[in-house]
C-alpha cells in the first residue's frame, strides 16, 4: 500500500514547487526499508522453512480447523486493509516534514502535508469505526473493545493525527506556534 501511495505522492509533488527531490528521496528510503524487512523476514515462507527441524518438509495438517469464527465476518475483511491504508498514507506528511527541513522552508510543510494528513485521519478513523462495529457485532459483549491494546494501536495514532491537524490549522491562522528565527 505504501508503494501505491507513492504513485499518488509523485503526482502530487510534481505539480509546482513542492520539493519533489527531497520528498521522493525520503519516500524512497521508506520503501527501501520496508523492502529490506520483507527480504529479511519473508511472510511467504513455508512452515517447514520457518520452523526448520520442528516440522517435517511438506507437512500439511490432516484436517485443518478452518478460520476462527470471529474472523468469518465481512467487516474484518475490509477493516485491516483500511487501517493499513491509513498508516501507509502517513508516510507522505513525514516526507514533507523532512523535505522542508532539508530546504529550510519551515512554513511550507503545513500547506503541502495538510491534505495528506486529512486523508490519513479520515481513512484511519473509518478503519477504527469498522473495527469497532465488527467487535460490537461479533464479540457479543454488549459493547466495544474498551481499552484493548489492539484498539489502542490504531486509536492513539489517530488522536495524534487529529491533534496535528488542529495544530496546523492554528498555525495557518495565527502563525503563533512556529518559533520565530
Amino acid at each position: 500500500m505504501t508503494a501505491i501511495i507513492g504513485i499518488f505522492l509523485l503526482n502530487y509533488v510534481s505539480k509546482g514547487d513542492r520539493l519533489e527531490p527531497q520528498v521522493m528521496s525520503v519516500f524512497t528510503l521508506i520503501l527501501a526499508f520496508l523492502s529490506f524487512i520483507l527480504i529479511l523476514k519473508s511472510p511467504f515462507l513455508y512452515v517447514w522453512e520457518k520452523f526448520a527441524g520442528d516440522v517435517e518438509v511438506g507437512f500439511v495438517p490432516a484436517e485443518g480447523r478452518g478460520l476462527n469464527p470471529l474472523l468469518q465476518n465481512y467487516w474484518i475483511v475490509i477493516h485491516p486493509p483500511t487501517l493499513f491504508l491509513g498508516f501507509s498514507s502517513l508516510a507522505a506528511p513525514f516526507c514533507f516534514a523532512i523535505g522542508t527541513l532539508m530546504k529550510n522552508r519551515y512554513n511550507d510543510w503545513i500547506k503541502f502535508s495538510m491534505p495528506w494528513l486529512l486523508f490519513s485521519g479520515m481513512i484511519l478513523g473509518l478503519g477504527i469505526m469498522m473495527g469497532g462495529y465488527w467487535a460490537y457485532g461479533v464479540l457479543g459483549w454488549g459493547g466495544y473493545w474498551a481499552w484493548d491494546p489492539v484498539e489502542n494501536s490504531s486509536f492513539i495514532p489517530w488522536l495524534v493525527i487529529v491533534a496535528a491537524i488542529h495544530t496546523m490549522i492554528a498555525q495557518k491562522r495565527s502563525a503563533a506556534i512556529r518559533k520565530q528565527i
